[in-house]
């Protein structure tokens, strides 16, 4: 892969001479992983690239935030042991309540609101933020998920590019074309093939996403108004997300739904994938252990472990999954984790916790990549019977094989594929070209609604005047004949 890499990379035209890149991480976790691939990347492309790196997220047990030697530039932003103390064991009570089924909006925006916390006092710190704008950088890659990405490129007045680390239903005032007849909204669970109460579903759930989004920038509006000179924007986070110079997506229509795509969105989901590496945990394993990720200090002292059965702090995902006697990953659901089963062609049982992995294992399993679990229906009949009908049922192997294929055949990879793009955005000044007059409009004429209602008295309105007249002229005469 490394080499096919470098192949397309010294066919790329026209080259671009070094720029100054930011990539921004305040969130971490598979975040991290995906914008420390991005910086790399980048970095061995010839360009000057620094992460701004926030430290002290609880997401990875067991790993270090260390980047990588002769690679590119980071500067690290620290909120202090106590907060994160307290931040770190709120996050652990959210997952016991994941697995308990209680995943639901207030907590999300509880999530949000921390967040929120911690960008205001990002934004705050006087001396990272000067650092940032002298450095004058050229275009900034961010994270999108996290609203903050976006008011800290206003901040630095940099132009941006946003990095969503999942799917295309994901942000919810991008403007694509997504007719709801055909495309999920966010946290439907619904598949691309819907009966008619399954587009009733889709379309209430499309009423309540700017609700949901407004929710989420209510939590940041004030933090937008202490920090940027031109205070909160109007439009809120739909106007950040339009200010994109071009919107990049961890996903590919290998997993994805076929849905229309704009000029300014590009899918370069898979940038983990790779070749895999023997790990020393798993170089002489038998085809019957099971391997977690978990930390072993928390492991319950009443119970325990079963011979086949096998604890570790840290395993990368990738090189576990390309072992040759990888036969089936048990998941959350997380969209990294079902792209690299997708790459390495392994099938998939996932048991999805929060957030966008319902609607992930809603792809996986319409696709025939796996089956999924509720965690609140988890039983030990339930688990045994799926994973036994995951192995010795062939269609899903088969099914990842198909699926592995069409990853892979793509003629260009993800990684220079999104290169690619931040270089032509770079050498074109920006992506105005690429955005529809559209996205100018406001909702209603986006949607020819005030069309509609012109041609509504247009057309109505002649008979609405003459039903008035008549009913006029009727209560007249009936009028006369009384007197």
């Amino acid at each position: 892969m490394g080499i096919v890499f470098w192949m397309f990379s010294l066919l790329a035209v026209p080259v671009l001479q070094s720029a100054k890149i930011l990539t921004v991480c305040l969130i971490g976790g598979s975040h991290y992983l995906l914008l420390d691939e991005i910086s790399h990347n980048l970095h061995q492309r010839g360009h000057e690239v620094r992460m701004l790196l926030q430290l002290g997220n609880p997401v990875i047990t067991g790993f270090s935030y260390a980047g990588r030697a002769d690679s590119y530039q980071m500067s690290t932003w620290f909120l202090g042991e106590k907060y994160i103390k307290d931040y770190n064991g709120w996050f652990l009570e959210q997952q016991t309540q994941f697995l308990l089924g209680r995943d639901n909006l207030t907590n999300f925006l509880n999530f949000m609101g921390h967040i929120s916390y911690q960008c205001d006092k990002l934004l705050g710190d006087k001396e990272m933020i000067t650092f940032l704008q002298t450095e004058r950088y050229d275009i900034t890659i961010l994270d999108a998920f996290n609203p903050c990405s976006f008011i800290l490129a206003h901040k630095l007045g940099v132009h941006y590019i946003a990095f969503y680390p999942g799917t295309l239903n994901g942000p919810l005032s991008i403007a694509l074309p997504s007719p709801v007849s055909y495309i999920p909204v966010f946290s439907s669970q619904l598949s691309d093939h819907m009966n008619i109460w399954g587009r009733a579903k889709n379309l209430f759930y499309s009423f309540l996403a700017p609700v949901g989004q407004e929710l989420v920038w209510s939590t940041f509006r004030d933090v937008a108004e202490r920090h940027l000179e031109s205070g909160s924007p109007p439009g809120g986070l739909e106007e950040l997300h339009q200010g994109a110079e071009l919107w990049a997506f961890n996903t590919d229509f290998s997993l994805e739904f076929p849905q229309p795509l704009m000029p300014y969105t590009v899918l370069v989901g898979g940038l983990l994938n790779k070749p895999a590496k023997p790990p020393e945990q798993v170089s002489s394993l038998d085809a019957h252990i099971q391997i977690h990720q978990y930390d072993s200090q928390r492991w319950p002292s009443h119970l325990d472990r079963p011979h086949n059965f096998r604890l570790v702090d840290w395993l990368p995902l990738n090189d576990l999954l390309g072992h040759k006697k990888a036969r089936l990953f048990i998941t959350h659901g997380g969209q990294n984790s079902l792209l690299q089963a997708v790459y390495h062609a392994v099938p998939v049982l996932g048991i999805p916790l929060f957030g966008d992995q319902f609607d992930n294992m809603v792809r996986a399993e319409t696709k025939g990549l796996g089956l999924t679990i509720n965690p609140t229906h988890i039983t030990r009949e339930v688990l045994s019977s799926t994973i036994q009908t995951l192995i010795q049922d062939i269609r899903f192997k088969s099914t990842a094989l198909s699926l592995s294929r069409i990853h892979k055949s793509h003629p260009v990879p993800p990684a220079l594929r999104l290169i690619q793009w931040v270089e032509h955005i770079l050498h074109s000044g920006g992506g105005t070209h690429l955005r529809p007059a559209s996205l100018a409009h406001p909702w209603y004429q986006r949607y020819l609604l005030d069309l509609v209602l012109l041609l509504s008295l247009v057309l109505l309105g002649p008979v609405v005047l003459s039903w008035t007249f008549c009913r006029s002229r009727n209560s007249r005469d009936k009028h006369k004949k009384i007197h």
